[in-house]
C-alpha cells in the first residue's frame, strides 16, 4: 500500500456563505420532509431593498446507496467539514481520525493521536452523513442577479466527497479519509467570497472534548 506523508494545516477555513448556513440549520422535520419527498430549501441571498427585489437561490439534497439516516446535519457535522476543507486548501488530501480531531480542537502536534470511543463515534457518524447526503444547488440566477463571475454547474455532489481506506501515513497503518475532488459547498463559498479564514491554534483549548 501507498505510503502518504501529511502534515497539519496551519489555517483553518470556514464556509460562511448563506447556503452552507441554511444546509446546516434546518429542522429536523423539514430536513426528513426533503429526504423522503425531494423538498427544496429556499435560500436568501440578499434581502429585499428599495430598489431591488431580494436574491434567493436553492438546493435540495437527497441520502446515497441506502443510507437512511434522517436526522439533519448539525454544528458538530459542520466544523468536521470545515476541517476537511481546511485540510483540502492546504493540499492534504489524505487524513486520519486523529489528524480529523485534531483539526476540530486546534491541537496540531503530531503527538496527539489518542481518540476516545465516543470521539471516534461521532467523527464516523459525521464523516458518513456527509459522504452519503448527496446535495444539487440551483444558484446560477442567483450568481447573475449578484453580478457573481463563475460558472457553477454543479448538479449534484456528496457534501464531502471523499472515501475511507487503509494506508500507511507517516509510517503507520491507519484508516484514512480520502478526498477525491472539491466539496460544492466550498466551491460556493469561494466564488461568493464568503470564507472565514484564522489559526488553527485559536482553537486550541485545554482539557475540551
Amino acid at each position: 500500500m501507498e505510503n502518504v506523508q501529511v502534515y497539519p494545516f496551519k489555517e483553518r477555513v470556514e464556509l460562511n456563505d448563506a447556503m452552507t448556513k441554511a444546509l446546516f440549520f434546518t429542522g429536523i422535520e423539514y430536513f426528513k420532509k426533503m429526504l423522503m419527498q425531494g423538498s427544496k430549501r429556499h435560500v436568501i441571498e440578499k434581502n429585499k431593498t428599495k430598489k431591488k427585489n431580494k436574491v434567493t437561490s436553492s438546493f435540495s439534497i437527497a441520502n446515497k446507496n441506502g443510507y437512511s439516516n434522517f436526522a439533519p446535519l448539525d454544528e458538530f457535522a459542520r466544523d468536521v467539514l470545515n476541517v476537511c476543507v481546511s485540510y483540502w486548501k492546504a493540499g492534504v488530501y489524505n487524513i486520519t481520525l486523529a489528524m480529523l480531531l485534531r483539526g476540530l480542537t486546534g491541537n496540531t502536534s503530531d503527538t496527539c493521536n489518542r481518540i476516545c470511543d465516543n470521539q471516534r463515534t461521532a467523527l464516523l457518524q459525521a464523516l458518513d452523513k456527509l459522504m452519503f447526503t448527496s446535495f444539487d444547488p440551483d444558484i446560477l440566477e442567483a450568481f447573475k442577479e449578484l453580478k457573481i463571475d463563475g460558472d457553477v454547474q454543479i448538479k449534484k455532489s456528496a457534501i464531502l466527497p471523499c472515501y475511507r481506506i487503509e494506508k500507511t501515513v507517516n509510517g503507520k497503518r491507519a484508516d484514512v479519509i480520502v478526498f477525491d475532488r472539491e466539496s460544492p459547498l466550498l466551491t460556493i463559498a469561494e466564488l461568493k467570497g464568503h470564507i472565514i479564514r484564522y489559526p488553527v491554534e485559536l482553537l486550541d483549548v485545554p482539557n475540551q472534548n
